[in-house]
């Protein structure tokens, strides 16, 4: 998503993943609201329709694109992710942008950020046991 013009799209990199290293990224431009989902297709699939109902409730009347980006049939590949998303037709004006953006924003605040695991660190199991003389 990075390859997009900066003027025109704005960009969010992880917006949701889940443990399986499914993720969903989410571009706003002149196309509209875009999903992008990597990982396997048959979880990404139910991820990016959770995604969009979240993002059709909160930017009513802006169109939500769904994108699942690999390799296989049906999906976008990595190479042609920018061209694919240029090319959207243009439904929303620059001002429209700054006003889907501000609700975006308020979506994510409720959203808590990826969470971090919680206890000891799993790297920090085996510098234990050194340390005790076991």
């Amino acid at each position: 998503l990075g390859m997009l013009d900066q003027k025109k799209w704005f960009y969010t990199p992880v917006v949701t993943a889940t443990k399986q290293l499914d993720i969903v990224h989410r571009a706003v431009g002149p196309g509209g609201i875009v999903l992008v989902g990597e990982g396997n297709a048959g979880r990404v699939k139910t991820l990016l329709a959770s995604e969009t109902k979240k993002h059709e409730q909160v930017a009513y009347g802006v169109p939500v694109t769904s994108i699942v980006m690999g390799d296989g049939e049906g999906q976008v590949p990595l190479a042609k992710l920018a061209d694919t998303i240029k090319k959207l037709p243009k439904k929303l004006e620059p001002s429209q942008i700054t006003d889907v953006k501000a609700r975006l924003r308020a979506l994510d605040a409720v959203r808590p950020k990826v969470p971090m695991p919680r206890g000891p660190m799993p790297s920090m199991k085996g510098a234990k046991q050194a340390m005790r003389g076991r």
